[in-house]
């Protein structure tokens, strides 16, 4: 016979257990942390990224272009996004490699620890950087989601100034969750070479603009997104979720470009009044307009 009252205490035991875990703020655990995963051009698996190892030479070549994908908060390096994203990545730009940003040993659902966390991860990804021994980081590609593009944003708060990386795409980033006219929490125009933004939903409306910077359908609700009788936050949560799917599928689709009006500001755009007489594209290679 089954003992339901044992397998109701087991499974409440393990979920206590989780969010004890999850919500104390002693994270990243003693010796663990970020982890690094890459894959480069013509492999099939990725593999762990440490320093000091033959790969890590391998990758850090001053000749190769590499991205880094860092994933939104409670998200882990295997979401599915990141997989499909990394392989047409690699497929756009050969002999690149992709290093993947391993983030879940800071998690916490404790916000004003996870801000600090934020602040950490980034700090992480900048040793990395500065480990590497590249006298440039203008071959870096720095593509963070949600809160990946609110890390992506700090990153440059712990390199030299004359080190700073080359592009950051925020996809529809996030911002620190409290009230800051503090630059250096935010994704902005000082934080790489060249900052763009693709934005799909209302969660990234705080982040400010940069000179490239993509509204998709206006920012409002995305297709597929728009079902009646869904709540208006699942609809916006949806939304966001969109946007690395986007990317990829623009890279897919080897399309030429994302064309797009030019607005001469965000009330212009919410208002629906953009002239489109001058347009942009969004893309690995942009020019703006």
């Amino acid at each position: 016979m089954v003992d339901y009252k044992f397998i109701v205490c087991s499974i409440v035991a393990v979920l206590s257990f989780y969010l004890y875990y999850k919500i104390t703020p002693n994270i990243p655990k003693p010796n663990e942390g970020i982890i690094f995963y890459y894959k480069c051009s013509g492999f099939n698996e990725r593999k762990s990224l440490k320093e000091g190892s033959k790969d890590f030479e391998n990758v850090f070549s001053e000749s190769r272009f590499i991205f880094i994908l860092i994933p939104g908060y409670t998200e882990s390096s295997t979401r599915p996004w990141l997989q499909v994203l990394s392989e047409e990545l690699l497929k756009a730009e050969p002999s690149s490699c992709v290093i993947f940003v391993e983030h879940w040993n800071y998690l916490t659902f404790s916000r004003p620890f996870m801000a600090e966390n934020v602040k950490k991860i980034a700090n992480d990804i900048a040793n990395l950087l500065l480990a590497s021994g590249m006298s440039s980081f203008m071959n870096v590609h720095a593509i963070g989601f949600s809160m990946g593009g609110w890390v992506a944003g700090c990153i440059s708060n712990f390199l030299p100034k004359e080190k700073q990386i080359g592009r950051i795409t925020g996809l529809d980033p996030s911002f620190p969750w409290k009230d800051t006219d503090n630059p250096d929490d935010f994704l902005d125009s000082g934080d790489a070479d060249v900052v763009v933004i693709l934005r799909t939903s209302r969660i990234s409306v705080p982040v400010p603009l940069v000179e490239f910077d993509f509204c998709v359908n206006g920012c409002k609700i995305q297709p597929e997104c728009d079902i009646w009788w869904h709540p208006s936050f699942i609809r916006q949560i949806c939304s966001h979720y969109k946007t690395p799917f986007l990317f990829a599928s623009h890279l897919t689709e080897k399309k030429e470009d994302f064309s797009s009006c030019r607005c001469p500001s965000r009330t212009t755009l919410l208002e629906g009044n953009c002239s489109c007489l001058v347009k942009n594209t969004f893309g690995l290679n942009m020019t703006l307009r």
